[in-house]
């Protein structure tokens, strides 16, 4: 049997076996699985340069591969208000939710909308910075559309990323303003301009 050159001991290991789905060693060799154990009985793999990492019991997951992925965002949405299709049908049941996630927020909080789709509102049209302004006047909102490119945001959250009609758009994003100019203080941010308003968010973990 081939040495390991990595021991991992003490861990919860995930194994996606469904007839074992969980080992607390695992043996690696040239970043390959020898062998796993519900011990940490697997010594007997180790050379005198094996590498043994103390997991403390911590979780050990099989690595992702994919294309296109954003695990971190995923993660995050447990801590977002749902906005997507399956459960927002229209802009006025959008804004109702908002209204009723404002209600409960304190001092601080902001309001973080995902999976907006403007395609598939009753209204037919984009959802706009008064709108949120009606549902949340005083709290911070952002909400991202479901192609993760672009955001709306209230003007409590415009206030506190210091954005106006005379920003200017950052480099490799832009900030979209009214194209009718009705008011020229509507902006949204679209790609790196969301930047400007997330790096000011403060995560609430009661706002979902």
């Amino acid at each position: 049997m081939l040495n390991a050159d990595l021991l991992i001991r003490n861990a919860r290991i995930r194994t996606m076996d469904p007839g074992r789905p969980e080992a607390r060693s695992m043996a690696i060799f040239n970043g390959r699985i020898l062998a796993l154990a519900q011990d940490d009985d697997l010594g007997f793999t180790t050379r005198p340069d094996t590498i043994e990492l103390d997991m403390g019991g911590k979780t050990v997951m099989p690595g992702f591969i994919d294309a296109h992925e954003h695990l971190s965002w995923f993660a995050e949405n447990d801590l977002k208000l749902d906005l997507s299709p399956n459960r927002v049908k229209s802009l006025a049941q959008m804004k109702d939710l908002i209204s009723q996630q404002a209600r409960l927020a304190k001092e601080g909080d902001w309001i973080r909308g995902f999976g907006y789709d403007d395609t598939k509102i009753a209204e037919a049209r984009r959802l706009t910075r008064d709108d949120l302004d009606q549902a949340a006047p005083r709290i911070p909102v952002i909400v991202v559309h479901v192609s993760g490119h672009w955001a709306v945001v209230n003007s409590r959250a415009l206030e506190i990323g210091n954005l106006n009609r005379n920003s200017l758009d950052p480099e490799g994003g832009s900030l979209a303003r009214d194209p009718w100019e009705i008011d020229p203080d509507e902006i949204g941010a679209i790609d790196v301009a969301m930047t400007m308003v997330n790096g000011k968010m403060v995560y609430n973990a009661d706002a979902a």
